[in-house]
């Protein structure tokens, strides 16, 4: 805003800002307008703007056709003195319009920025909510003596011990049931393992199948042990032998 300001009070200085944007600037924070007054300002000076950039973009083309490039500072032809001194007018005028615009913009903005200072920066969540208020502790009002000797009695002699929520028969009950649903569960188990082995056996019909099976995977069992011992002979895997 410093930056802003200097710009625009040295191109007033040299006639190169408009009154109305010049005095927008000069503007304190306590000269506040009304919402009409600020906009009919806005609608002004958006106009006013308007103009100068239809007024920049012709003059620009007409710089780039008579010299070629519309960057290049300086007159010659049909592109003469005024008419560089009018682009170059019409640009700074442009620009202090738009510091006016920047300046009231950071205005509005600074309240924001300092309660996000106080925060602790960007980023930081808002201020947690305060803790609510400490409950005040009730008070009971005894008149007789023989009430209070009967509270402290009540809180004297109660249970220190979470009290039981079943009788003995009860929990003899619970401990029976389970122990009767996992010895079904074991009968069902081994019910369903010997009906299995007599549907692969059909009962015991088939005459030696059994003890021949058990007879071949036992040979199969013998025969890869036998090729395993081949393949690792005694001592193979001793790494400290005696290579002598």
């Amino acid at each position: 805003m410093i930056f802003w300001r200097a710009f625009a009070a040295d191109c007033q200085r040299l006639g190169a800002a408009h009154a109305e944007d010049s005095k927008a600037l000069d503007r304190g924070p306590d000269d506040r307008l009304d919402a009409n007054t600020k906009r009919d300002e806005k609608i002004a000076r958006y106009k006013r703007t308007k103009e100068l950039d239809e007024k920049v973009a012709y003059l620009f083309q007409k710089k780039r056709e008579v010299l070629g490039d519309e960057f290049q500072w300086g007159h010659g032809s049909n592109f003469d003195e005024d008419m560089e001194r009018d682009l170059i007018l019409a640009l700074l005028s442009r620009a202090v319009a738009k510091a006016a615009e920047d300046v009231d913009s950071a205005e509005q903005e600074l309240p924001l920025l300092e309660m996000m200072a106080e925060r602790g920066g960007p980023g930081t969540g808002p201020p947690a909510p305060p803790p609510d208020p400490a409950e005040k502790p009730f008070i009971v009002r005894i008149q007789d003596k023989s009430e209070l000797v009967k509270l402290y009695k009540e809180m004297v002699f109660q249970c220190p011990h979470a009290q039981p929520t079943m009788t003995l028969a009860e929990l003899a009950d619970s401990e029976m049931e389970e122990m009767r649903e996992r010895t079904e569960r074991q009968n069902s188990q081994q019910r369903q393992g010997q009906s299995y082995e007599d549907d692969r056996w059909l009962c015991g019909d088939r005459q030696q199948a059994k003890e021949d099976e058990e007879e071949e995977r036992k040979v199969y069992k013998d025969r890869d042990w036998d090729d395993w011992k081949d393949e690792h002979p005694w001592g193979s895997g001793n790494k400290n032998h005696n290579c002598s």
